[in-house]
């Protein structure tokens, strides 16, 4: 089977567990019914939870339905953040993925309470899981091994960054005093859940998109890092870093994670980039416009090998899934 049928049918999958759970919250008003449907359920790339269920599946195999919850809360929380990020106080877009956004279908009020509901019911799924986990555990105590995320950057040597200076690759997380267990299962889907929550919040996805929405013309190479890592970054590496949570990863096993959904993260923004430049369109946050097309494409191409490379340094686990996904990203036409 090709990666393209292979990528599809396991898209199709998730496709399935989003209708299923979205068909478990039909008590609600009929008007909050049909935009939560509009822009949930109308595709999309579906890369934010393939990206954590194929990381847990290299870690510790096939999903469970306790997985799948945090995968979809992943899309919740993508879809709130478009809906939100097209409204008129923010991007004014009109359309998205070729059709009316949501504000633009349903009103202004409605779209700002979709998204609300979105990034909500995020949150109830994961804390659904997370009791599941204790429901079927034996064990409710506390586990003694833990590790902080910022001692995980301190083990890691410095990389360049994407200016060419030194910096550490994980050192910027947002969530740096965030506890990562090493051993009890129900530990790890709590704190996966405030990891998730976190990057979401206003050091992660919601720092960059102030700065995306504030920043003036004069805008420093710095501050569009900034953006791109947490506006763009934030989520994409928590997907990952859920997924090898839950599948129990090693320390060092997470450092890589970390690493390569960083950089992945960050030559698909680039890939964006570039292909607004070449739609023409005119985005003042590009990394195109403050480097040009040769360096963006020199960059993106640096970044996804970068990405691949931690990948590889995972040893005997099987890395294929994620390594072809990285390529079909970055060579995408739309």
């Amino acid at each position: 089977m090709s990666f393209h049928n292979l990528y599809q049918e396991k898209k199709d999958a998730f496709e399935g567990d989003l209708k299923r759970v979205f068909a478990g919250i039909q008590d609600i008003p009929e008007a909050l019914r049909v935009a939560l449907e509009y822009c949930l359920l109308d595709g999309g790339k579906r890369m934010r939870p393939l990206l954590l269920t194929e990381t847990y599946r290299m870690f510790y195999g096939e999903p469970d339905e306790n997985v799948l919850k945090f995968a979809v809360a992943v899309e919740c929380i993508h879809c709130y953040s478009l809906i939100h990020d097209d409204l008129p106080c923010m991007d004014d877009d009109d359309l998205r993925r070729g059709r009316p956004t949501c504000h633009k279908k349903f009103g202004e009020a409605v779209a700002v309470l979709a998204g609300d509901a979105l990034l909500n019911l995020a949150y109830e799924l994961m804390t659904e899981a997370a009791l599941a986990m204790i429901v079927n555990s034996e064990e409710l105590g506390v586990g003694s091994e833990e590790l902080r995320i910022n001692e995980l950057s301190e083990a890691k040597a410095d990389e360049h960054d994407y200016n060419g200076s030194q910096r550490s690759v994980t050192s910027d997380i947002p969530h740096s005093s965030l506890l990562i267990p090493n051993s009890n299962n129900v530990k790890r889907y709590l704190k996966a859940a405030r990891l998730l929550a976190q990057s979401a919040g206003a050091r992660g996805l919601i720092a960059g998109q102030i700065l995306d929405i504030t920043v003036g013309e004069q805008l420093s190479a710095d501050t569009l890092r900034y953006i791109f890592r947490h506006k763009t970054g934030d989520l994409i590496i928590a997907a990952c870093a859920v997924g090898a949570i839950l599948g129990g990863a090693s320390k060092e096993e997470l450092l890589h994670i970390l690493d390569f959904a960083e950089h992945f993260a960050f030559a698909f923004q680039i890939k964006d980039d570039i292909l607004d430049f070449e739609e023409k369109k005119n985005e003042k946050t590009s990394f195109v416009k403050m480097y040009g097309i040769l360096r963006a494409n020199q960059t993106m191409g640096d970044s996804t090998q970068r990405a691949k490379k931690e990948l590889a340094a995972l040893g005997g686990r099987d890395t294929a899934f994620l390594e072809k996904m990285t390529a079909k990203f970055a060579s995408r036409k739309e």
